[in-house]
């Protein structure tokens, strides 16, 4: 989940939003990311099912500087800070900005630990081909973070070969689907299926990819996410939302329901 700044967490779940989930579920628990230098936490959730994820968005990779650098290493060493992320790459940005993201993306990485994973946000053009910034990246991670370094493709969009060559680099990597997931070519719904059942997350990346007639989104949709994934791998919804939380719980260090 997405959050500029932090509120009351149940106040956010229980929000109103105009319509209902077409999957019901309970939110248990999550990650609350904070990828704005000019809203990172204060304070912190209470609730040890909750934890916190500190980066810097690449839009964002202009204001990267020597205190920020500093700031987010505190941040990085408080026990509730789970993960480091959002980072990485975003090419919707004009394209003289794209050198100073790798490069910022590269002193970012330099704090990486293989207690927190890195979720890693990665967007290409429209009118670039499907996958070439996933294995650009990917390149530029091999050399700047050990192999067994955990990894989250936060959004992912990838086809099948980026699956594959992702987990074949870095073992420990897991591929984070969200409501986007409903407008998938069948190239991307092969994906899907081709993802190792241990290695699977879900997420909605609240408060964005509101639903069609929802005033915001909110994690209350994660089950309508379930049940597109689960359609995908001819899958249960109960299934999905049961392994994805085993996955996420581990991988974070969340503390169960």
């Amino acid at each position: 989940m997405g959050m500029p700044y932090y509120s009351d967490i149940w106040t956010v779940l229980d929000a109103d939003v105009g319509i209902i989930p077409q999957v019901e579920v309970d939110a248990v628990g999550g990650v609350l990311i904070y990828c704005d230098h000019e809203t990172y936490p204060t304070s912190f959730p209470a609730q040890a099912r909750f934890g916190v994820a500190v980066g810097l968005h690449p839009r964002k990779a202009a204001r990267f500087n020597p205190e920020l650098y500093r700031h987010l290493k505190q941040l990085l060493r408080n026990e509730r800070v789970v993960a480091l992320g959002e980072v990485g790459l975003d090419r919707t940005e004009p394209a003289d900005t794209w050198g100073l993201q790798e490069e910022v993306l590269t002193r970012i990485l330099e704090l990486s630990s293989p207690c927190q994973p890195i979720i890693l946000r990665i967007r290409d053009g429209e009118d670039r081909q499907s996958g070439v910034l996933y294995l650009e990246c990917l390149e530029l991670l091999k050399p700047n973070v050990a192999r067994t370094q955990k990894v989250v493709l936060h959004c992912f969009t990838g086809a099948q070969e980026v699956v594959v060559s992702w987990c074949k680099a870095f073992p420990n990597c897991f591929f984070s689907y969200s409501g986007q997931a409903r407008l998938f070519t069948e190239a991307q719904k092969q994906a899907v299926r081709r993802v190792p059942v241990n290695r699977l997350l879900i997420e909605t990346d609240s408060p964005y990819f509101r639903p069609a007639g929802a005033r915001m989104c909110t994690p209350s949709f994660l089950g309508d996410v379930a049940n597109v994934i689960a359609s995908y791998r001819d899958s249960e919804v109960r299934d999905v939302c049961q392994l994805t939380l085993r996955n996420s719980t581990q991988l974070f260090g969340l503390e169960k329901a």
